[in-house]
């Protein structure tokens, strides 16, 4: 006989489930079990039971019975779909139930659930569509902003090297050999306290500051192409 009842077990669940194995539900609030079953046992009285076992578990609410407003059965026969509410859920409401069918001389057949209920309603988390939001808004922003701090640092190095650049390019170039130097002494008495000192630059370049003379053939030395300056020194 008990060999029979273990065949026979599987196919009789398959008459009767109850999709989800583990329900949650808050303390002083409903909770809602739904339980599929063939439409060939829409006649059928249903139960709802609370027990490990299943051959003992506590029977709770039958169909047949006037709902009381703490465990309620609606079984729409014609969908194969029974729902038991649980109305203000307490502690003590934690454990394994079963939806029945209840057959007279043939095995009842069942399925199970587990029930938990919790002393305090979750913390509500960002749901996807708040978090979708913000990283649409923030991350184009964070780019931006990453953006102009690197424009801010490129101007700034740009700007420091252009101005290095601008004092170097102040300063006078002299291009050529070293000016060459000739130092007169006065030729009267008199300007004994005066000496003269002719710096010859040996560059095509013409300085501002400096007096051109025509030196072909006639210069200091013999030098062509030289531009020519006189520097008096008073004792």
């Amino acid at each position: 006989m008990k060999i029979l009842a273990i065949l026979v077990l599987p196919i009789l669940t398959d008459c009767l489930t109850i999709e989800e194995k583990q329900y949650t539900g808050n303390k002083g609030s409903p909770i809602n079990v739904e339980c599929d079953y063939d439409p060939a046992y829409k006649e059928y009285v249903k139960y709802w039971c609370k027990g490990y076992y299943r051959a003992s578990c506590t029977i709770l609410r039958y169909t047949s019975q006037t709902p009381d407003g703490e465990i309620m059965i609606n079984d729409q026969a014609t969908d194969g779909k029974m729902t038991v509410t649980m109305e203000k859920l307490r502690s003590e409401d934690t454990g394994w139930y079963w939806c029945g069918i209840e057959r007279s001389h043939l095995l009842d057949i069942m399925d199970y659930t587990y029930l938990t209920v919790a002393d305090h309603a979750p913390e509500k988390n960002m749901n996807n569509d708040e978090f979708t939001w913000l990283y649409y808004i923030l991350t184009p922003l964070f780019g931006f902003v990453l953006l102009l701090f690197v424009v801010a640092v490129i101007s700034r190095r740009t700007m420091r090297k252009n101005k290095a650049l601008g004092k170097s390019s102040c300063q006078p170039r002299l291009e050529g050999t070293s000016p060459h130097i000739v130092i007169t002494p006065p030729s009267d008495k008199s300007e004994s306290y005066v000496t003269y000192a002719d710096i010859i630059l040996n560059s095509k370049e013409q300085p501002q500051h400096l007096k051109q003379v025509d030196t072909s053939g006639k210069g200091q030395d013999g030098l062509q192409d030289a531009e020519y300056s006189e520097v008096v020194f008073r004792q």
